[in-house]
This record gives structure tokens, C-alpha cells and sequence, in this order.
């Protein structure tokens, strides 16, 4: 029903190295944009360093908006992908050994997509408490401000 071939053109290693460098690149960005405002450096820079000519921004505002979009990518893209290459290989082993093809696959694969849900959903309630909190932390600090 499938045949992958005596030789695949991409190696697994290579797979894994993007994966691994993709997670560190998420991780990093991540605990960039968790420290709180006392950690950070304090800005060395005279306001008029800071200024920039009308349409630029700094590199900082510029990483700022797309960051946690990149992390969210490269949680969901390990969620779906991870998972479903596992049941590729696993299940087209499992066909040669016990000669069930394509019956083995199939289940492999379902259950990829199952794991592959479970932990899309994880990831989107995860995000979902974090932006109710951000968002009820700023709703007591305007709330302070105004009866302050």
C-alpha cells in the first residue's frame, strides 16, 4: 500500500537536530519574555539614543510582537509532527515484522493523531490561562490606577 523505499532522502538525525534547535530557540525566547521587569538589564542608553527616525523601531520592539507567535508555532509543529513521524516508522516496522499491512500502520498513525490532539489542546488551554491572567493582572492595575 506504501513504500518508502530501500533509502529515505532525509535523515533522522537531521530531523531530530531541527527539532532539538527549534525547542532550544522556543525555550530561550520564552525565558526571555518571562523575566520579570527587575531582572532585565537596566537601559544603558541617554534618551536621545533611544529615539528613532519616524518608521523605525527599535530591534527590540521588532522581535518583541513576533516571539511568542514563534514559540507557539514550534510547540504545535512538535505536537503534530513529532508524533505522527514516531507512528510512520513505528508502524511500517510493525507491518514488515507481523506481515499485517496496512492494519498496523493505520492504528500507529490513529493513535499519533490522538496524542497529536491531546497535546494541541494542552498547549491551547495553557495559552488561554495565561492570557486570562495577563489580562486580569492589567484589569487590577488599571483598577488601582483609576481608584488610586
Amino acid at each position: 500500500m506504501y513504500n518508502m523505499g530501500e533509502k529515505s532522502r532525509f535523515c533522522g538525525k537531521d530531523l531530530r537536530k531541527i527539532v532539538v534547535n527549534l525547542a532550544k530557540f522556543a525555550y530561550n525566547n520564552n525565558m526571555e519574555n518571562n523575566r520579570s521587569n527587575d531582572e532585565k538589564q537596566p537601559c544603558t542608553r541617554t534618551p536621545q539614543e533611544n529615539k528613532f527616525p519616524a518608521g523605525q523601531a527599535s530591534s527590540v520592539q521588532d522581535k518583541a510582537w513576533w516571539q511568542p507567535a514563534i514559540a507557539i508555532f514550534v510547540q504545535v509543529t512538535g505536537w503534530i509532527a513529532v508524533p505522527i513521524i514516531i507512528a510512520l516508522y513505528a508502524g511500517r516496522w510493525l507491518d514488515m515484522r507481523y506481515e499485517s499491512e496496512p492494519w498496523l500502520f493505520l492504528i500507529t498513525m490513529g493513535v499519533a493523531f490522538a496524542i497529536s490532539s491531546i497535546g494541541i489542546v494542552k498547549i491551547t488551554l495553557s495559552y488561554i490561562k495565561k492570557i486570562e491572567k495577563e489580562a486580569m493582572e492589567k484589569r487590577d492595575a488599571d483598577n488601582a490606577d483609576n481608584h488610586g
